[in-house]
């Protein structure tokens, strides 16, 4: 963690304050490419919120289709972490190559994710 300081001067017509931020610097860049990010929230975000990053981030073509059975594998997998504090919710995000990609060619084989498209 990083942490910044800054200060108002003690004679200001509200006194002194004092702001502290403690900072991960992963947040402060993320490697493009990587398949990996943090999430920020201050409400707790449901897989259908978490999904569009989760596709983003693949770089496997990921079906709509396949959302709520991916929910569950990537969260066993554990490629999906929450991270809970006071205040703020984040999600750290990792989708490993070497990890997804065997995961989830054994689930189009065994038909887990389907292939055919769901037409609405």
């Amino acid at each position: 963690m990083k942490k910044m300081t800054t200060r108002l001067p003690k004679y200001t017509p509200i006194g002194e304050w004092v702001h502290t931020w403690l900072m991960l610097p992963e947040l402060m860049k993320t490697p493009h490419g990587s398949q990996e990010a943090w999430l920020l929230s201050q409400a707790v975000l449901d897989w259908d919120a978490l999904w569009p990053t989760v596709k983003n981030l693949c770089h496997l073509p990921l079906l709509d289709s396949w959302q709520p059975h991916l929910a569950s594998l990537l969260g066993h997998a554990p490629m999906v972490n929450t991270l809970t504090a006071w205040g703020l919710h984040a999600y750290h995000i990792h989708l490993a190559p070497e990890v997804i990609e065997p995961l989830i060619a054994d689930a189009v084989k065994t038909k887990t994710l389907p292939l055919t498209l769901i037409q609405q």
